[in-house]
């Protein structure tokens, strides 16, 4: 039991220190921020966004990433000011 941990503590750690790093990444959005409006100053909505390309100007560009990364959030949207200083 012990080698089976030492094996996959081994092989997990070589697959990690191989993994080449990312750069930087493009990434596209949409936010419908007002789709339930509760009061005049709040409201429930959603953003999606996705991961379209990464390592943009590198060696490793890896192109168009259709497949993976997409992140969809629920959130609530407060348009009121916490301080106003306007008067």
């Amino acid at each position: 039991m012990k080698k089976l941990l030492l094996t996959l503590i081994v092989l997990l750690a070589s697959t990690i220190s191989y993994a080449e790093p990312v750069h930087n990444t493009l990434n596209a959005a949409i936010d419908m921020p007002n789709l339930i409006k509760f009061t005049d100053n709040l409201s429930l909505g959603v953003e999606g966004t996705k991961g379209v390309a990464s390592n943009l100007f590198y060696e490793n560009f890896s192109g168009i990433e259709d497949d993976h990364n997409y992140q969809i959030f629920a959130k609530l949207t407060y348009t009121g000011s916490l301080l106003n200083f306007s008067k």
